[in-house]
């Protein structure tokens, strides 16, 4: 193959969890919660599933997130954290990362 033909079938596709984040945020913006499934849709490669779940996962760590399952093996909601609803995820970041270093 020729060189660029061979680097073009090389490229990997980047998924950002930043953009993930941006995502799950936005679909909680109007709505009081989300079905833990509504994340996914949408995303048709494994590591665009992979990326929502760590964004979300990222997301319940700093607190933004909340998510409840009100009985067992019933579905999983996911809200804005009221305390932290209308604070900038990437500040939550921030603050997370500075706690953990004793700051």
């Amino acid at each position: 193959l020729e060189e660029k033909q061979h680097a073009d079938l090389l490229k990997i596709e980047e998924f950002p969890i930043d953009k993930k984040m941006d995502k799950l945020v936005m679909l909680l913006k109007d709505r009081p919660w989300v079905l833990i499934d509504e994340i996914f849709l949408g995303e048709t490669k494994k590591r665009g599933v992979i990326t929502c779940f760590m964004a979300l996962l990222e997301l319940l760590k700093i607190g933004k997130l909340l998510a409840r399952q009100d009985q067992d093996k019933r579905e999983i909601r996911i809200y804005l954290n009221p305390e932290n609803k209308d604070k900038d995820y990437h500040n939550l970041i921030k603050q997370q990362e500075e706690q953990e270093n004793g700051k």
